[in-house]
């Protein structure tokens, strides 16, 4: 439907088809675990300088913080889901 709502009004440029929420992959993971049943215990937190150490000397840098801004797209009226509601409508297509 984003799509749609985009193409039908010829703007140019970079829209972020992206909700609204900016989560650390730990915070990602616990709902994750949560919203699927998962032992949340088993979901560590790390840093991201201790997996960088991990991957080979000729991997890219990673950023710390990679959120986007969805304000262009939500100028279009266009509302994305959030986390959970995203994740409930996984749970949901493969019950």
């Amino acid at each position: 439907w984003a799509l749609d709502r985009f193409l039908s009004n010829n703007d140019e440029g970079i829209f972020h088809v992206v909700g609204s929420e900016s989560l650390s992959p730990y915070q990602l993971a616990q709902k994750i675990a949560q919203k699927f049943n998962f032992d949340t215990r088993l979901v560590k937190k790390g840093s991201l300088e201790d997996y960088q150490k991990s991957l080979p000397p000729d991997s890219r840098p990673w950023q710390k913080n990679l959120a986007l801004s969805n304000k262009k797209i939500s100028s279009l009226g266009v509302v994305m889901s959030g986390v959970d509601e995203g994740l409930l409508k996984m749970k949901k297509q493969i019950s």
